[in-house]
């Protein structure tokens, strides 16, 4: 069939797409208003008998000649080998000055990130993919055993990199390690063989230095958490240090998304993860700082949490005397192992050394927020957050409207609170109740 004459597209995103080269290029000469143009993934070879191989060169030449796209434009190759500088001779020939750059994760090779430092551009979206089919290795991910990426490139251009600093959208996935301000982790390690300490120090990198990210006016944040040490079960502090961090360091979010990937494994980690990142000891409540968020989704396979009281604080009917009683009562449980954690604390504090208290990014020098980061990943953190939550005059999440958990869709925290805890009753006064609403 034929085209029409104009198409009134603004944006146009292709994953995987596997179509003749002259196929999207008759469709761009009839979409003069095109802003966004993102080819992810790109198959190089449309189907698997064709000897047609794709053109670069020809394309960016039309690309070109229509003056499109306006605004962004994105191109990644699925099978690419060998890193080289594609995406980034498409933006400095067709999107010289863009606001908005997306890169696959293996892109982001030392000369683009040293691109992205030397322009005169401070970018307002950052959106980092993870083609399919990734692996989890220590230090970052792997693509079929090929193409393995660290993940201390981004987390470095996040702390340091002054043209973030009017960054509003972030997407990406990121670990656990570059948060731990105060190398908290290894604190809750459990204990290896001296043959597995050797074999620790033989096949991994050196620490990961944590930092604090440059960008203080972020609204949007997607982020994929992922933890690669397989010395280090998966358990709440984790979440602890996520969400105290995200609160501190981004305290204008709006729209806050988190998700813990079920493929987070590595070849000896336990599939069974203990994140709970749902429960009072997971630091959730952390959360409650964000005075301007608007939306929340936390996804995870499992949702756990038994006591409604632990999460419904975030629904104005979980503020309640009762509900706050009940959180009291989960925290005075703690006393054992608040008094266990307090000794932990004090023997980290004696080992530790010059060079392990170094915090990448210029934010690191704010006193005001360093103070705030004091009892990252401590069970104390939460003690004193629900304390704080407990004051009348303490206003929970004031523009919070929607609220998604496990594998839910958003919707009014509230309405979330029922369909997470509430059972409704089988037969007939099941089907009563839905006629009555």
């Amino acid at each position: 069939d034929a085209l029409p004459t104009r198409l009134p597209l603004r944006s146009l995103i292709l994953v995987n797409l596997r179509a003749p080269q002259s196929w999207l290029e008759d469709l761009l000469t009839v979409t003069p208003h095109l802003e966004t143009l993102k080819l992810i993934g790109h198959a190089k070879y449309y189907a698997q008998r064709t000897t047609e191989r794709w053109d670069w060169p020809r394309f960016r030449a039309h690309l070109q000649s229509l003056s499109l796209p306006h605004k962004q434009l994105h191109y990644s190759e699925h099978w690419h080998h060998h890193h080289d500088l594609l995406p980034l001779e498409a933006d400095l020939t067709i999107c010289p000055n863009t606001e908005e750059r997306t890169f696959l994760f293996y892109d982001l090779t030392p000369k683009v990130l040293t691109f992205l430092k030397d322009r005169p551009v401070f970018l307002t979206s950052l959106e980092i993919l993870q083609p399919k089919h990734v692996h989890c290795v220590r230090d970052g991910w792997t693509q079929y055993e090929k193409l393995p990426y660290t993940a201390r490139p981004l987390h470095q251009l996040l702390c340091e990199c002054l043209n973030l600093r009017h960054l509003k959208t972030l997407r990406m996935p990121y670990m656990t390690d570059f948060m731990d301000v105060n190398h908290r982790i290894p604190m809750y390690s459990a204990s290896m063989s001296e043959e597995q300490e050797q074999q620790q120090e033989q096949d991994i990198p050196p620490p990961n230095m944590p930092g604090i990210w440059i960008c203080h006016g972020l609204e949007t944040l997607h982020l994929e958490l992922h933890l690669h040490d397989p010395a280090i079960e998966k358990r709440p502090h984790h979440t602890r240090i996520l969400y105290g961090y995200i609160a501190t360091v981004c305290p204008r979010l709006i729209n806050l998304r988190i998700l813990f990937p079920h493929f987070c494994l590595t070849e000896d980690s336990k599939k069974d993860t203990k994140y709970q990142p749902y429960v009072l000891e997971g630091g959730l409540c952390l959360l409650s700082k964000l005075r301007h968020l608007e939306r929340l989704r936390i996804g995870h396979g499992t949702f756990i949490c038994r006591n409604v009281s632990e999460l419904n604080w975030l629904a104005p009917s979980g503020r309640v005397e009762e509900h706050r009683e009940n959180r009291r009562d989960v925290v005075d449980g703690w006393f054992v192992r608040l008094r266990e954690e307090a000794k932990l604390e004090v023997n980290r504090l004696e080992n530790s050394t010059g060079v392990a208290d170094e915090t990448l990014g210029p934010r690191a020098m704010d006193e005001r927020l360093m103070a705030g980061l004091k009892n990252l990943g401590l069970l104390q953190d939460v003690v004193d957050m629900i304390a704080e939550m407990d004051r009348d005059d303490y206003s929970i999440l004031p523009e919070l409207f929607k609220v998604a958990c496990g594998q839910h869709l958003g919707q009014h925290p509230e309405k979330e609170m029922r369909s997470l805890f509430y059972n409704p009753p089988s037969g007939l006064a099941s089907r009563l109740l839905n006629w009555a609403s």
